[in-house]
């Protein structure tokens, strides 16, 4: 009895142990290893604080009731216009120098009719707050003290003016 033999070579009679392809193949490996990497880097820094935190205290003007009852603190607050992401409105603010308080939002109902105004506070985050205003990050708008501006959280769309600016301390 005989055995049968492949008269074939085998992958190591022919080239050796490594081949362009397989280099090939080792090279995407580490490409895709390497961007994944640098993906987490960079959505790492880009998730740490950049600017600082302000307070940007605002106005409410002879609106629904019902509307304001839907703010609630720590909404998360956008600009209408473009939907970029301005802060969130604040759950409670004191502060201890000045003495001023401020809630999500304080309604002043107006005597006899459904309508009311209001005061509320809202915190961003911006690189510096100059004579121009509070530069918000990540949006590209100014506020400004006196400047109306029409803003939306997930449940009701206001339009408020800024009365003041403070760093958060």
């Amino acid at each position: 009895m005989e055995s049968k033999q492949s008269n074939t070579p085998t992958r190591r009679e022919r080239k050796g142990f490594w081949s362009a392809v397989d280099t090939l193949i080792l090279l995407l490996i580490l490409a895709a290893v390497a961007g994944i990497i640098m993906r987490i880097v960079i959505t790492v820094r880009n998730d740490g604080p950049e600017g600082e935190v302000y307070r940007v205290y605002f106005e409410v003007h002879e609106t629904h009731r019902d509307v304001l009852d839907e703010v609630r603190g720590f909404d998360a607050v956008y600009l209408c216009e473009n939907d970029m992401r301005l802060g969130a409105i604040a759950a409670k603010v004191v502060d201890d120098a000045t003495g001023k308080t401020a809630a999500a939002l304080t309604p002043s109902y107006i005597e006899g009719t459904e309508t009311a105004t209001a005061t509320g506070c809202m915190v961003c985050r911006g690189p510096d707050h100059s004579a121009e205003g509070l530069l918000v990050e990540g949006t590209g708008r100014y506020l400004t003290c006196g400047s109306v501006v029409q803003i939306r959280t997930d449940r009701v769309i206001l339009t408020v003016t800024i009365t003041d600016i403070e760093a958060d301390s």
